[in-house]
C-alpha cells in the first residue's frame, strides 16, 4: 500500500522534504505492486506492521 501527496501520511512525507514517488494515485491510499515499488527505486520505505519484517517476507506470495 502506497499513499498519493494530498493524503495525511503524503503531506507528511512533504513536510519532512520526501519526494514521494507515488505521489498520485487513483486514491489517497492505494496498493501498489512490489515491482512498482522496486521500478521506483526509492531511497527510503517506510513499513510499518505490527508483524515483523521477517514475518511479513516468509508470508508473501512468491517469495
Amino acid at each position: 500500500m502506497s499513499v498519493a501527496d494530498n493524503s495525511f501520511v503524503g503531506e507528511l512525507i512533504e513536510i519532512a522534504g520526501g519526494d514521494n514517488v507515488f505521489d498520485r494515485l487513483e486514491r489517497d491510499y492505494s496498493r501498489v505492486k512490489a515491482e512498482d515499488v522496486i521500478l521506483a527505486k526509492p531511497d527510503i520505505i517506510i513499513c510499518y506492521s505490527q508483524d515483523s519484517l521477517a514475518n511479513i517476507l516468509r508470508a508473501r506470495a512468491g517469495r
